[in-house]
């Protein structure tokens, strides 16, 4: 069975465009509207870290949040929703991977991003692909 087989099933769409995510839920607002609508099925969140050296939800340059990774994670878990971390930097991967490994996902889907290459402009990422994938 297909990985996308799967994922359909696993949220009880017929085909792959069904599945519908939430972007930069990166705040307690927006976690708490998404958690409550059954329509949708992937929370994404950006993490970084706060100026602190928190493991905050928060796009770049933005360097505050009320929103903690460990709290988010948690929170989709236990809601049932799959998750898309998108990591803003290469800081956050290593403590959010073992937190993600420490709390049962029931299957849900995970789903691990950050920009590696080379984006518009040739602003280098700050992450080592290889070491990432």
């Amino acid at each position: 069975m297909s990985d996308y087989v799967e994922l359909c099933q696993s949220f009880g769409v017929k085909k792959i465009g069904g599945i519908r995510f939430a972007h930069a839920v990166n705040g307690q607002v927006l976690l708490k509207k998404y958690i409550e609508d059954p329509s949708i099925h992937i929370l994404e969140g950006d993490i970084s870290l706060s100026e602190d050296g928190e493991i905050i939800m928060a796009h770049p340059p933005i360097k505050t949040s009320d929103l903690k990774f460990s709290e988010w994670l948690s929170r989709a878990v236990k809601d049932d929703k799959g998750v898309k971390l998108d990591f803003k930097v290469p800081e956050v991967v290593a403590p959010c991977l073992r937190r993600l490994s420490s709390i049962k996902t029931d299957n849900l889907p995970i789903i691990l991003n950050a920009d590696v290459l080379t984006g518009p402009g040739g602003a280098k990422s700050p992450f080592d692909s290889k070491l990432f994938v």
